[in-house]
């Protein structure tokens, strides 16, 4: 009997204990895992639609067409520098794209092209 008692081991709630505490470990390293999975897709998403919505403006400044899902508007517009005494005709043209993946629901790009020269 004493040979019995001079085993030692782990007992059955030791072992569930340290299987717990080894689980809670995993669960928080895999949610910490999943979101940053899910931030590089959203990442991936944004950088994708940013892209296309660059190539619109620039297609538009080219004065060729934007894509069919882009909403192009032009509007004339002047750039005032009062203390300058200048004034820069020219358009303001601002892209919006749906961006269905995003947070946000869309892009918006405002950019001024300036027609030909300074007037003073």
């Amino acid at each position: 009997m004493k040979y019995l008692r001079k085993k030692s081991g782990f007992s059955l709630v030791e072992v569930i204990v340290a299987t717990a505490i080894l689980l809670i470990g995993i669960l928080a390293v895999s949610s910490l895992l999943l979101r940053g999975l899910k931030g590089m897709h959203t990442a991936e998403n944004r950088s994708d639609v940013l892209h296309d919505t660059q190539k619109d403006i620039e297609a538009v400044i080219q004065n060729e067409e934007a894509d069919d899902e882009a909403i192009v508007v032009r509007e004339p517009y002047t750039l005032r520098f009062e203390n300058l005494g200048i004034e820069v005709e020219g358009t303001l043209v601002t892209v919006k794209k749906i961006a269905a993946g995003l947070p946000e629901g869309e892009i918006v790009y405002v950019t001024f092209i300036p027609n030909e020269g300074l007037e003073e």
